[in-house]
């Protein structure tokens, strides 16, 4: 009898336990991404799991995916650097982070990457539009602005004020 339940709590033990990477997953996919950044950056720092492309990949994509375009960019980096190269999105969503994060020659260069060598077709028609965007960067910021921001004191002060008026 104690032999038989000894192989129960195993079997039980063993059936209720998930792999980090598992749950790392089921929380992306339940769209608890910091969560699952957490999780993803722990197996990361694990020696030796050689999957650290796809968690690179998936770290970006979380932080993609609640808008945290700019905090993306160095994992998506290292997937590529990596060699991670089975994922045609990968240069497109590095692209739009390198943008978000106001590198605009290298967002166009990886764009065009994308543009060459990508198959989603909604993702090509807006890394197109973006390539010419990216091109006109430099002159809008180097535009003289005709707006002077200055401060008025006599109505700003230091407390939280809003009163709409209609």
């Amino acid at each position: 009898m104690n032999r038989y339940s000894l192989i129960l709590v195993s079997i039980l033990f063993l059936g209720g336990c998930k792999s980090a990477m598992k749950k790392a997953e089921d929380n992306f996919l339940s769209a608890k991404y910091e969560t699952a950044i957490q999780m993803y950056k722990k197996i990361l720092t694990s020696s030796g799991i050689g999957k650290e492309n796809e968690i690179n990949f998936r770290i970006g994509e979380c932080y993609r995916m609640s808008n945290r375009q700019r905090m993306a960019t160095p994992f998506y980096k290292a997937a590529l650097d990596g060699g991670m190269i089975d994922n045609d999105d990968l240069n497109f969503y590095y692209g739009m982070a390198l943008k978000a994060s106001e590198q605009y020659a290298d967002a166009r260069a990886q764009l065009e990457k994308y543009v060459k060598a990508g198959t989603n077709t909604d993702h090509l028609r807006f890394a197109r539009a973006e390539v010419k965007n990216l091109a006109s960067v430099k002159e809008i910021l180097e535009a003289d602005s005709h707006t002077k921001i200055q401060a008025c004191d006599a109505i700003n002060t230091p407390a939280a004020e809003f009163a709409p008026v209609y």
